[in-house]
């Protein structure tokens, strides 16, 4: 919901319960009548509408005319349009919005944010992808008229992923970014030319001791083939020292989420190289691997709404797929092959040990989603269809239904304040896996929510999760 400068009207988008259509609609502020601007549509069955927050007001005549920037999935991948919707008496009750003309795209790359209107110069600036690249994120130029074919312009030539604010009156932009190799830089840059830099505002990597002190080591990136051929995969390995721990193969943990709308791999600092548990187990001699399995964020609407309806399938044979390729690479022992992972990670590390006990010997399960019918539905639903249209797909989805054939080892954590994944979630796991004689270890967090917080929580989360892998892969 927001304001329209004039006119004192209401723009309201307007999402139904199986989020397939998305209406933009407009109230008149004194008398409440709605008028029909624009009704989105999911681009099938197999699919949902994304919201997003690149809806801006372009030209507005009350009662006559609406111009405005939208955003849209319609072919696969999120693209910038201008559209125009007739705002008479006539029109009222009708979504009859047309679209004026394109403005990025089409293309495999996506539009993340739109972060300034340059009305005068005729440009939009956003965040976003470049064709067929998913790792960074980098600032774009755009002509809200663009002739047909014309690309965007990038203004952040550096790689990694970037956040940036501009000024367009002023013409310079502040560029925050960091990559595996270096933390957050922050500077100050020119919107002219080659987007050159003006001052250098902030270097992490100089400002914070710890991480010269700490001597991370990125990893690095890999790309492979699903299973099924279908796509191909992205994928970060970490490594142990192999002056300490030999040249491989490895103890292999697969750290991960698995889960719509994130981005498990990317070119950052902190998401990559500060992530201290996997330093930790590659210290211990563990090789980790993280993969962005199918229905992960970042890489199409395709790509994400390959697990609509049945959740857990195709997560769990791209993360298997990673497995082999690390055993291919030499990087993993396939007999001592672990996971980890929170929240939909959770689910994940359930669902491997369950489903792929050929490939899992042990997972560390936290917070885990155990019955989808137990999940907030708006989350739920958007993936998973309304359980009275998807029944079997529920079944199939929870990590209730096949307890009986875990073979490897099980470490379950929850906090028991947890508001978001109910601690019902564990305890009726918990239930199954004593209705079918299968040991587990627990660890609760009777003080936290749903990730541990206070430092003592925290350090001992991470000890017993090492301890139980030594014990679990026989180290």
């Amino acid at each position: 919901v927001e304001w329209l400068k004039e006119g004192g009207a209401l723009a309201v988008q307007l999402l139904d319960r199986r989020q397939k259509k998305l209406a933009l609609v407009l109230f008149d502020a004194i008398t409440g009548a709605r008028t029909n601007v624009h009704l989105e549509k999911a681009m099938d069955e197999s699919s949902w509408v994304n919201l997003n927050d690149a809806f801006r007001v372009l030209e507005y005549i009350p009662g006559d005319k609406l111009r405005f920037l939208w955003a849209s999935e319609g072919d696969g991948y999120r693209h910038l349009f201008v559209r125009e919707a007739n705002l008479s008496e006539s029109s009222k009750d009708d979504f009859d919005s047309e679209q004026a003309y394109r403005v990025t795209g089409p293309g495999e790359f996506i539009v993340d944010d739109v972060v300034e209107i340059d009305m005068d110069g005729g440009f939009v600036y956003y965040m976003g992808t470049t064709p067929g690249k998913w790792l960074g994120r980098q600032l774009f130029r755009a002509k809200l008229k663009s002739s047909e074919g014309e690309d965007p312009e990038c203004l952040t030539v550096q790689k990694g992923i970037h956040s940036c604010k501009v000024n367009v009156k002023s013409g310079i932009f502040v560029d925050s970014v960091s990559t595996v190799d270096h933390p957050t830089k922050v500077s100050l840059r020119s919107l002219d030319g080659a987007g050159d830099t003006l001052i250098d505002i902030y270097d992490a990597g100089a400002a914070d001791s710890r991480v010269g002190q700490l001597k991370l080591k990125a990893p690095t990136f890999h790309v492979f083939p699903s299973t099924d051929g279908k796509v191909t995969l992205q994928s970060a390995v970490y490594l142990p020292d192999p002056n300490v721990y030999g040249p491989g193969p490895y103890p292999l943990v697969v750290a991960t989420y698995g889960g719509p709308h994130v981005q498990y791999v990317c070119d950052a600092f902190g998401m990559m190289t500060a992530d201290l548990r996997s330093q930790y187990l590659c210290e211990n001699g563990f090789a980790v691997i993280k993969v962005d399995n199918r229905g992960s964020n970042r890489r199409g609407l395709c790509f994400e709404t390959a697990i609509f309806g049945n959740m857990g399938e195709l997560e769990i044979a791209d993360q298997a797929a990673g497995v082999k390729y690390a055993i291919d690479k030499g990087y993993a022992n396939p007999d001592k092959v672990a996971v980890i992972g929170w929240s939909y990670g959770g689910y994940m590390a359930l669902k491997c040990l369950q489903d792929r006990p050929d490939v899992f010997n042990a997972a560390v399960s936290g917070a885990p989603v155990t019955d989808w019918t137990l999940y907030d539905t708006a989350y739920t639903e958007r993936y998973m269809d309304l359980p009275s249209l998807n029944v079997e797909g529920y079944k199939k989805a929870s990590a209730l239904k096949n307890v009986q054939d875990i073979e490897g080892s099980l470490m379950l954590c929850h906090g028991l304040l947890d508001e978001n994944v109910l601690f019902r979630q564990s305890s009726v796991l918990i239930n199954k896996l004593i209705e079918h004689q299968k040991a587990y270890e627990l660890q609760l967090f009777p003080s936290e929510r749903h990730g541990p917080r206070r430092l003592q929580d925290r350090a001992f989360l991470e000890e017993r999760i090492l301890s139980f892998l030594q014990r679990s892969l026989n180290l």
